[in-house]
Order: C-alpha cells, then structure tokens, then sequence
C-alpha cells in the first residue's frame, strides 16, 4: 500500500529531476519511488555486509598476507 509524504528538495535537484521525468517519460512520484527503493537496498545490502564482517573480525577470520596479495594482484592486472 502506498503512503504520501512530503520532503523539501533543493531547487536544482527539482530542476533536475524534472529534466529526466521529461527524458524518461515518467512522473516525479514514479522516479522518486525507484530512487528511495535502490537507495533502501543498497545501503540495507551494505550494513549486512558490514556487519558480516564485524563479526567475521570479532571472532579472528582474516584474510592471510597471502591471500591479500594474491587478491591484489588479480585487481591490478591490466
């Protein structure tokens, strides 16, 4: 069930949000919806993460000086 709610925006971000309704097609309330829904999931997916590796820190399980260079050096190859 959807609620309304009401918040104040900076003009340039209203501005530019009315600019990508136009470019969309969509309405205001379609975009904002999407944007608080990616916002929740990322930042809700990420304090999972966090807290998954607090307690992975608590209880001792980290990664070797091995582990960490071999990790390393897969993300630096070009």
């Amino acid at each position: 069930m959807k609620e309304t709610i009401s918040f104040r925006i900076e003009k340039v971000d209203k501005e530019r949000l009315d600019s990508l309704c136009e470019i969309m097609n969509s309405d205001r309330s379609a975009l904002i919806d999407d944007a608080i829904r990616a916002y929740l999931e990322f930042n809700s997916w990420f304090l999972d993460q966090v807290d998954k590796g607090l307690q992975e820190a608590v209880a001792g399980n980290f990664a070797s000086e091995s582990e960490v260079e071999e990790t390393f050096s897969k993300l630096t190859r070009a």
